[in-house]
């Protein structure tokens, strides 16, 4: 059991460190492998990890079709779990796809459960929080709900700037522009 444990760890680590490097081919088959271990032996809270991991690597090759799935199956994970930090990771990211599939209700839904989730931690983490609101916005813009679009975008910006994450404000502030009333 201790030697899954530390195999476990070692696959996610290295699985990890070669998305980072952006060397995919590296990281699936220690995803693959984790994936293995975790349904093994019933860790459901580090299968829900190597889900997204392996989500994530779809959307990295611009395939969120692939990545659709298996969301949607960490969220399901997450559910069983009760882990409301977790399950706002899961519904982020879920909200995301549907966000890149142009599903944009579902991915408004998912984004403001998600939302609604960070919220209600004791000490919501302000890039979780930006890193929400960023795509509910590009939603709400997409969707041609301006004003709300506008108020998301200014929160996101806010965050973000409190953060030094220069590239998120200047995403922000070009969202914002682009929605500036026209006189």
């Amino acid at each position: 059991m201790a030697d899954d444990a530390q195999a476990l760890a070692d696959h996610l680590k290295a699985a990890l460190e070669a998305r980072r490097q952006a060397r995919p081919a590296d990281a699936w088959p220690h995803l693959i492998a984790a994936e293995s271990i975790c349904r093994s032996t019933g860790r459901r809270r580090d299968l829900v990890t190597t889900l997204a991991g392996m989500a994530q690597l779809h959307r990295d090759a611009g395939d969120p079709a692939s990545a659709l799935p298996l969301f949607e199956e960490a969220v399901t994970h997450c559910q069983q779990l009760r882990d409301q930090t977790q399950m706002a990771h899961a519904l982020r990211h879920l909200g995301e796809v549907h966000l890149d599939l142009r599903g944009f209700d579902r991915a408004q839904q998912h984004l403001r459960d998600a939302l609604r989730m960070y919220r209600g931690l004791d000490e919501p983490s302000p890039l979780d929080l930006a890193n929400t609101v960023r795509p509910l916005a590009s939603c709400l813009e997409r969707q041609g709900a301006d004003d709300e679009a506008r108020a998301s975008w200014a929160e996101a910006r806010d965050l973000y700037a409190s953060l030094g994450i220069d590239a998120g404000v200047a995403e922000c502030d070009a969202a914002l522009a682009r929605l500036a009333p026209r006189d």
